[in-house]
Formats: C-alpha cells, structure tokens, sequence
C-alpha cells in the first residue's frame, strides 16, 4: 500500500472513533444530530479499487449462492434479480424467520425466467460483508414441485397480449383490449408490515403494468407501456399472494407460471381495469369460495390521463407512461398529520413519474420527469387504501391516487443546479427513490439515483458520456414534501455508465435500484451503518431490430455498505 493510502486509512480509522459519528449522550428528540454526509467507501482493503473511493476502497460485492464453484446468485439461478427495489427483514421481524429474507423482483432458470416476487434466505454478512443467499423455499416461499419460483405473477407473460375474442370467440375491436392495469408487469417495489392488521399481515406496493395499448393480440409492441402503482395483501408472513381467478374467458395458469400455458391456458387475461379483491382472487395457487373482501390486489396511483381513454384511441403510446419504481414507507414514527390528526400511520410511496410527453409535470425548468409522492393511511378493515399525491402544496383530503394532477416531490431549490442533481438543461435525471428513517438523527432520508452528464461532485457537466450516483435528501416531517434538503451525492457511488458495443440503448450502472437498509432493523428504519442491496448491469434489454442477437451481459444483484457521518444540529 502507498503512503497515500495508508494516511488515507488511518484518517478514515479516526474519523470512525471520532466524536463525531458516536451518538452523544444526551442524543434525543431534544437534542439531536444530524447527517452530514454518506460514504459507501471503507478501510478493508478486500473490497474494490475504484476511482469513486479514492483511496479507500469500494465495498461492492455480488450477492453470491452458498456452495461451490463460487458465483452469484444470478448466475446460480435468479438470472433478472432484481427488477425493482428490493426489502429485507432482519431474523425474527416477520413471525419466526431464523434468517433474512429478500422479497424482489426476479425470475427462477428453469421454472420460469419472467419477472416476478421471488424470496431469498441469508445468514448475513461475514466479517467483510460479503453475503450469500439462496431461494427461501425452506421456509414456505415458493416452493413447487419443478423448483423454487414466483409467488406473484402478472396475469399475462410481458411479451404477450390478450386476443381480441370474448368466452364465445367474438370478436373485439383494438379499442376494446384488455384494461387490466398490472396485465404485462407485476412487480415488488416494497413489502411492509401493516400495524393496522392482524399479524402475518402484510401489503406489497408493486409497479403494474399494461403494454397493449393499440395492440390486436399476440407478441407486444416494443416499449409501450402504461404503469402504474398497485397494493397487494398477504395473510400468511408474505408467503401467498393473490392471484387473478379465472373467469369468463380467462382460465388463469397456475404459480409460478402466467398465460399463455401452451396446453393449459389460451391468451386472454381478466379484463379487470383497476384489480380484484374478495371472490375474484385466490391466494396463491389455492382457490377458496370464502377469500375475505378486504384481500387482493388493486391500482391506487395512476396518471392523470387514464388508461380507458388511451385504450379506446386504439393508438400504442410508443414508450413509458405513468409511474415506474415504486417503493414505500411506514412511517410509524410520525402518526399525526398537519392538521394534527392521529390515526394509524401513513404509508407514503415515491415512484418515478414518466410523462413520455403525455402529460409533463407542471415544472418551472422545463422538467418533465421526476419523482412523485403519494400517501394514504392505513386501515386494515378498509378493503382498500385509498391515496392522496403530493401536489407542491399539500396532500389533499380527497383521494386522488387515480388519476390526479402529478406535481415533484422535491422543491424547486435544487432547479439549475448541477451538484444537487437539478440541472435539466444538461439532461440531469432523479429516479428509483425510497424512503427511510434514521434512528440516530431522527431524520428522514431519501435515496435517489441521479443520472447525469459527469460527476455532479464536480460542479458541471464534464463528460459526453453519461453517468449515475446515489443521492440523499433528508426532511424532519414528512407532511412537508417541501422540507427535503438539497441533495447531496453518497461517496463512492458514482461510476460511468458502460455501453454494449453497436447498442444505443443499454448502459450498464452498477447501482440500479438501491434499497438502503440496516442489520437488526426493521425495513425502513436506519442507524449510521449498514448495507445498499442494488442491481448491477441494464436496466432493460439491449436488441436492436438491426442487431438483434447482441448479448446482454447478466445482471448481478450486489451489495455496498454505508457509512453515515453525522454531526451535531
């Protein structure tokens, strides 16, 4: 090692015994910390040399499969992990788990390789934080005669649309596709604990989903696809999730699996536009004639303009519409509300609002994307939640999830600026938010993805080339979506995007859905250390129609672990 290196070391040891990152004693709501920056580099020299980390060095590792020959868990067999954000509860937070457990997006090699809820088991990091995994189907989660899989599937496999035919071969017009909101894509963004219901309790926030818009039936067109957020219930620890019920022309394939079944179902789907609840659903694969009303899945923030009048225009949209990369808070620290209203909590979710020049969010700097918020309190005797979205302002009282006006969830102060990730006019973009709590500052922390042209460390764009890093902002009060702090870039995470050779639309990041958590807390709640579980590699597939054999090089599903530096107020 340099002399470089070994001062940088011994500076980083003593700023870990400082004073500083130490929670003082008389720490309380009275007398708090605060953060003041987020650093995923570190002292072991096990991890890896980066440009990000100086001379520290990265703590990126891959989540790897027990066992030998040494690989990951995506090599061993979750080939797409993750597709979203993921969560993990810590052992003993979700009835008698011994281990962690991942619920995320990912798809099994073997059994059925889309995209779906998939649960993984670990024993934790060792010593240098490296951890493995494998699927939990030793403790009930999808567990199938031909091998672990999905426990929650969107009706529909995501290349395919419904034929245009009724349970009588009649025929229907495009106008008349199937409206069902999660119908190509049923995804995880964030499984919680609902303290309004019973134990075992538990509610999904999840990206739906239709992609055939103007379609006549058969293979989809390419990107073109409306998005949504849906809910999910569980009554058994998130072990069973509900299923479409078959009805009418829809005979519904059975877990892990979605229709088409060649030989066991044809190519329709529910036709159920905003979800289904009660007697339309099972739980899983068992189908009973007293499913309780108040379980199923259902839409609750949609955008503005709604999928009945795209459909019924008969014209595809040609990309992404609505809200993508869902995830979702409990804040079970907070109950009260501005007009101070108490009540169970709220659960507050961040998405990535995509106009696709639809319907552009109402922006001073010309922003047409960006992430939104909505919240709505929970009620586990409601049948369903129903939410509000932030609107610059204010929650309004009225539900307005479907179909409202969509306005950003961060405030204008961060407009034109490169360093806070604002900049629109150099293409810089905020995406795959989250939120959580941290314990020792008794702050509120969003996370962020910011894609830009550079390094927004460094003050201006400096690169034709793009590049991502994660951002924090943090807030006292979640009522106030304008009390979020300028963002600040999280050391260490920025890394240049790597192109495919011949592709102008796959660029590799190894940082793609971040979800932030610590060991021993509940999913959520933070101290000042612990891990960001991410995807590295692209986003979506690669193929060109010009090109159309180019590889995609696998994703992996890693890990970094984080340091928060904290100070006092």
């Amino acid at each position: 090692m340099n002399l470089r290196a070994t001062l940088w070391v011994a500076i980083f040891a003593l700023v870990l015994a400082s004073p500083m990152m130490l929670i003082s004693a008389d720490d309380s709501p009275e007398h708090p910390r605060k953060i003041v920056s987020i650093t995923v580099c570190n002292a072991d020299s096990t991890g890896a040399v980066t440009p990000a980390c100086g001379a520290a060095y990265d703590t990126e590792r891959a989540v790897l499969a027990p066992g030998l020959p040494v690989q990951s868990i995506n090599q061993a067999g979750d080939g797409t992990a993750t597709d979203e954000h993921s969560t993990v509860f810590a052992p003993g937070s979700l009835g008698d788990n011994t281990d962690y457990l991942f619920f995320l997006a990912g798809g099994s090699k073997g059994v059925n390789s889309d995209i779906g809820l998939m649960v993984l088991s670990s024993p934790g990091p060792d010593a240098h934080g490296q951890w493995t995994a494998q699927p939990a189907t030793a403790q009930g989660y999808g567990n199938y005669s031909v091998g672990p899989g999905q426990i929650f599937m969107p009706p529909m496999k995501p290349s395919m649309c419904p034929d245009l035919t009724d349970k009588y071969g009649n025929p229907f017009s495009i106008s008349q596709q199937d409206q069902t909101f999660d119908l190509n894509y049923a995804v995880p963004g964030s499984v919680f604990k609902d303290p309004s219901g019973r134990p075992g309790h538990l509610l999904m926030v999840y990206e739906g989903t239709n992609d055939c818009i103007g379609t006549a039936g058969g293979k989809k067109l390419g990107q073109n696809s409306y998005q949504a957020t849906g809910i999910a219930t569980s009554l058994d620890g998130g072990r069973t999730w509900p299923r479409y019920a078959s009805k009418d022309a829809y005979m519904a394939a059975q877990l892990p699996l979605a229709n088409p079944v060649a030989g066991q179902t044809d190519n329709h789907g529910p036709r159920a536009p905003f979800g289904a609840m009660g007697q339309d659903v099972c739980m899983g694969n068992s189908c009973f004639p007293n499913v309780p009303g108040n379980y199923g899945r259902y839409e609750v923030v949609s955008p503005p303009i709604a999928l009945d009048t795209l459909m019924h225009a008969g014209v595809p949209i040609g990309g992404q519409f609505g809200y993508a990369e869902p995830s979702a808070f409990v804040d079970d620290v907070q109950s009260g509300d501005e007009n101070g209203g108490e009540g169970n909590p709220y659960v507050y979710i961040v998405a990535h609002y995509l106009s696709n020049g639809i319907a552009p969010l109402p922006s001073d700097n010309g922003r047409k994307d960006d992430l939104a918020v909505a919240r709505a309190r929970l009620d586990g005797n409601r049948a369903q939640l129903e939410f509000s979205k932030w609107n610059g302002a204010w929650f309004p009282n009225a539900p307005d999830g479907r179909g409202g006006p969509d306005a950003p969830m961060l405030p204008s102060a961060s407009d034109g600026n490169f360093t806070a990730c604002g900049d629109n006019a150099s293409k810089q973009g905020r995406s795959q938010g989250s939120i959580s709590y941290v314990e020792e500052t008794h702050q509120y922390l969003l996370l962020f993805v910011c894609t830009s042209l550079g390094d927004p460390a460094l003050g201006a764009a400096s690169s034709k080339t793009f590049g991502s890093a994660w951002f924090y902002s943090i807030n006292d009060d979640l009522n106030n979506q304008s009390g979020w702090s300028l963002p600040k870039e999280i050391e260490g995470s920025y890394a240049v995007h790597t192109e495919i050779p011949k592709t102008t639309s796959c660029e590799l990041y190894n940082g793609w859905y971040p979800n932030i958590m610590s060991l021993e807390k509940e999913p959520g709640h933070l101290s000042t250390q612990g891990y960001v579980f991410y995807m590295s590699g692209s986003l979506g597939p690669c193929d060109q129609p010009n090109e159309p054999n180019i590889s995609l090089p696998p994703r992996t599903y890693s890990s970094r672990q984080f340091t928060i530096v904290t100070a006092p107020r």
